[in-house]
């Protein structure tokens, strides 16, 4: 998964914790926790344990899709960015991936809905349809 936004969009430091939501395949263990793992980086979450990283931003040099090994992370994303020349985006690859609001969520992706936290302090980054790219973040539910 792929946060797409314009050069001129700046990162941001969480004010106050955001709740946030990702797909995750998630399977149940025999001993009543399960196991949680990222659709597209195929990273494994436990509930309730934070997690970090860092992220920079990468300029496009092709346009999306397979020539540059960049995608869309939804159809929101893909309508409204298609319309930009790639010269005028940037890429983040790395960090934590997640939609600010459930209806965002594609229903139809594989996997199961989870609700996250970015916690306050938290660099992130969202573009304009709603998606977001963060330093941190943990899985709270499985919903």
């Amino acid at each position: 998964m792929c946060l797409i936004v314009e050069k001129n969009i700046k990162e941001k430091i969480a004010e106050e914790d955001i709740i946030c939501y990702k797909r995750l395949d998630v399977y149940p263990r025999p001993d009543g926790t399960y196991r949680l793992v990222s659709l597209y980086q195929f990273f494994e979450y436990k509930l309730n344990v934070l997690y970090k990283t860092t992220f920079e931003p990468k300029e496009l040099t092709s346009k999306v899709g397979y020539e540059s090994g960049v995608f869309y992370a939804n159809c929101d994303a893909t309508d409204y960015y298609s319309t930009f020349p790639y010269l005028l985006l940037k890429v983040y690859q790395k960090g934590f991936h997640s939609y600010k609001k459930l209806d965002k969520i594609n229903r139809h992706e594989e996997g199961s809905t989870v609700k996250c936290v970015i916690p306050a302090g938290t660099k992130y980054i969202e573009d304009k349809t709603g998606l977001i790219c963060s330093e941190a973040i943990k899985i709270i539910e499985i919903l």
